[in-house]
């Protein structure tokens, strides 16, 4: 296709906020769209349109479940098609370095390999029914304040093996874009990082493919050229001349200009291209039931001195604080999503599933609510709703809950009035329990978990599903624990002094710390492990393990395979490397194999760059 200069460089910016260019009607357009539990396409008006709303990229990690991240992308995909979305702008897959980035809850892991897994059955699932997925944020993206400015500062082993690695996973999966996170790197904005930029493409396999910024994350168009990011979103007029100016000048090759203009066209044929072959493949009514089933699977049970699960018949209070009630099902920013109708509630959710017992609610907006305790004082089982909410553009204040003394007051006073108390948690990540936790009966880390959150609490809550989530991240005593707390910053720079001791890596040498470990969930059955053995063949190294369900419950149990250190003081004491999933009947024994990962014993050297 024969451009002008001045068609090139229109080219390399959105047409508005939400599409690219098309040159009137020269070039086909592309339609893009948040966000990763729900596509946010505003309407007509400005607003959000209602949407199917998944559960969170955290709580989906916790299903521990790649299948329900591929799910989770055909769903994702039948949304877009049917929304006339083109290309979705998730999944993220960054590194959950700070327990208070307010993101943390869009993000899988503080494990590389986990959250690349999830990220490429993600992108997968998508792609597979022919919408595009944009893996994001590249890179070192792992707080909120001073995102716009503020530079990562990391040594080159930990930023291979730890931040880009997720990437390097989940490339595998051929996504249509990558987005350019905000922050510098090495003084650097990403979306003019030409150092890693190249290293996205040479190295990690994204090679002619589509890199763009996130939103007015370009600081210097030009100079983002010269690095290799090929769209620019949103328009800026401003930005536009002064990358017609640079090449004019000389500044600009190009070379450059027509790399860049040639990979947007690519992308822009490819959507064509695909577009003819989309074919929704699920009725919304499956796609809620599918946000349902990754719900039941990705909360976790973290304490039950046999409380639960609640018999049919015992009397049940609720006590739901304002703030988790507002905030159930989603996060805020990139996640925001609007309910097509309201959830049930979760009194009404138990109320269907526990038809002999008296479920009563009240909602708590101050301290000392006398309805909430004089019904806790009567029940056989008290549930406190609490949560932490958060979101794109800020991070958390504070581990504990919002509205602390409230909330923590509504808790304690509970549990001391009914033994019986279950804290419910939503939210977005890593609670502080200190105040509250040895008090307690039982309690589950329901997270954000989307449209058809009540009702997986409710089955879970009555045994209806026997829980099977584990952790995809430490849950530390207090912040104070956290490595990350510690390190260098100020307001122009973050000192990633902890290198590789990330997440378990650092809380493996240091368990006094731990609340709740990363892999950790319980069950309403226990499960025997047999020895584990060597099945590898044709060189690929792979385990298997026996695993028996010698309780009265069917259920689902997790396993990973770490690889173990060479011991020295500088090492991770060991490093996820493998896992797996499996159903296991009661009385039964399954078998669950797992692969390693090719590079399970790979080791980045600096002294060699390799």
């Amino acid at each position: 296709m024969e451009l002008t200069i001045e068609e090139k460089v229109r080219l390399l910016a959105g047409k508005n906020a939400w599409e690219t260019e098309d040159l009137g009607g020269k070039v086909p357009s592309v339609r893009l769209s948040d966000g990763p539990v729900g596509v946010r396409k505003p309407g007509s008006d400005g607003k959000d349109l209602p949407a199917v709303a998944y559960p969170s990229s955290e709580v989906l990690s916790q299903t521990w479940n790649p299948d329900l991240a591929y799910l989770t992308g055909e769903c994702l995909a039948d949304d877009c098609i049917d929304a006339d979305v083109d290309v979705l702008l998730a999944p993220g897959v960054n590194i959950k370095r700070s327990p208070v980035c307010g993101r943390n809850f869009e993000y899988f892991s503080e494990d590389p390999y986990l959250a690349g897994v999830f990220g490429r059955e993600y992108i997968r699932g998508i792609q597979d029914h022919h919408v595009g997925a944009t893996l994001k944020h590249f890179v070192a993206n792992n707080n909120e304040v001073g995102r716009m400015w503020a530079d990562s500062d990391v040594d080159e082993r930990t930023m291979r093996e730890i931040y880009l690695r997720p990437f390097e996973i989940a490339l595998d999966a051929k996504p249509w874009a990558v987005m350019s996170s905000y922050n510098p790197v090495g003084g650097i904005h990403m979306s003019r990082n030409e150092t890693y930029l190249r290293i996205l493409r040479d190295e990690l396999g994204h090679g002619d493919s589509l890199v763009m910024s996130d939103w007015d994350a370009v600081h210097d168009h030009p100079a983002s050229v010269r690095a290799g990011t090929d769209l620019e979103m949103p328009y800026h007029e401003g930005h536009k001349q002064d990358l017609l100016t640079a090449v004019r000048e000389g500044e600009v090759t190009e070379r450059a200009l027509n790399q860049c203009a040639e990979r947007v066209l690519m992308f822009a044929e490819k959507n064509r291209a695909e577009r003819e072959r989309r074919a929704v493949t699920r009725s919304v009514q499956e796609r809620s039931d599918a946000a349902l089933r990754v719900a039941e699977e990705g909360i976790v049970l973290l304490k039950n001195n046999g409380v639960l699960p609640i018999r049919n018949g015992q009397s049940v209070s609720v006590a739901a604080h304002h703030f988790a009630r507002q905030n159930y099902y989603a996060g805020n920013g990139s996640s925001r999503v609007v309910l097509r109708t309201p959830s049930p509630s979760l009194q009404s959710t138990l109320s269907a599933v526990l038809p002999d017992s008296r479920v009563s609610a009240a909602d708590v907006w101050g301290v000392g609510y006398p309805e909430t305790f004089e019904q806790a004082d009567t029940a056989n089982v008290s549930l406190v709703v609490c949560g932490a909410y958060a979101g794109e553009a800020n991070d958390r204040r504070t581990l504990r809950l919002h509205d602390l003394d409230d909330e923590e007051f509504l808790i304690r006073e509970t549990a001391r009035r009914n033994p019986n108390t279950v804290v419910i948690l939503y939210g977005c990540g890593v609670v502080d329990m200190s105040d509250w936790v040895d008090e307690v009966a039982a309690v589950l880390y329901v997270g954000y978990p989307g449209e058809r959150g009540n009702e997986a609490i409710a089955n879970i809550l009555s045994g209806v599903v026997n829980p099977s989530g584990k952790l995809s991240e430490t849950f530390g005593k207090t912040q104070a624990d956290y490595p990350s707390e510690h390190a260098r910053r100020d307001a122009f720079h973050y000192h990633y002094d902890e290198g590789m001791q990330v997440g378990y890596r650092y809380f493996d040498k240091h368990p006094e710390a731990v609340r709740f470990p990363f892999g950790f969930g319980l069950s309403y059955t226990e499960f025997r492990w047999g020895d584990p053995y060597d099945t590898t063949r044709d060189g690929v190294p792979s385990v298997a393990i026996p695993i028996t369900n010698v309780g009265d419950r069917d259920g689902m149990e997790t396993v990973g395979v770490y690889v173990a250190s060479d011991g020295t003081v500088t090492e991770p004491v060991k490093q996820l490397k493998g896992f797996g999933k499996v159903f296991v009947r009661a009385g039964d024994t399954g078998v669950l194999t797992i692969p390693l990962d090719r590079r399970a014993f790979d080791r980045y050297l600096p002294e060699n760059h390799r």
